[in-house]
């Protein structure tokens, strides 16, 4: 195997910010992790949508980000909850509401016994209070 050292003239792979506030924050490292891609996907994706107030929203399912970290769409909601409870995140509930074809025979979905976290719609990360 080549090694390739870092030299004056290297340039950088593709990267993902990692905000320095996170490295003092006690939560794991995969909500660390989704964080960062959120991160991203605000300030480079055409996933983002602006509210009336300039404030940039995602909209994505769990399964989306459970796919770039290769974890599951559970894992994904729990460090999203993770996120949402120390404030570095709020998700508001989006409707998923499928009207079949009319020449549809499927029937509608069942109604779940678990509350299904997979249409939670993450604001856009942001960073906590100075001094909080």
């Amino acid at each position: 195997m080549k090694t390739d050292y870092i030299t004056s003239s290297s340039t950088l792979p593709p990267y993902l910010a990692y905000p320095r506030f996170l490295l003092g924050m006690n939560i794991r490292l995969t909500a660390k992790e989704i964080y960062a891609i959120m991160l991203d996907m605000t300030l480079n994706s055409d996933m983002v949508q602006t509210d009336r107030r300039g404030r940039r929203y995602l909209a994505f399912y769990n399964k989306t980000i459970a796919e770039i970290i290769d974890r599951t769409s559970s894992t994904v909601a729990q460090s999203l909850r993770e996120l949402e409870d120390v404030g570095l995140v709020e998700k508001k509930l989006i409707a998923l509401h499928t009207i079949p074809p009319i020449t549809s025979t499927s029937s509608y979905p069942q109604e779940r016994t678990h509350r299904d976290r997979s249409h939670e719609l993450p604001a856009v990360p942001h960073r906590p209070e100075a001094g909080t």
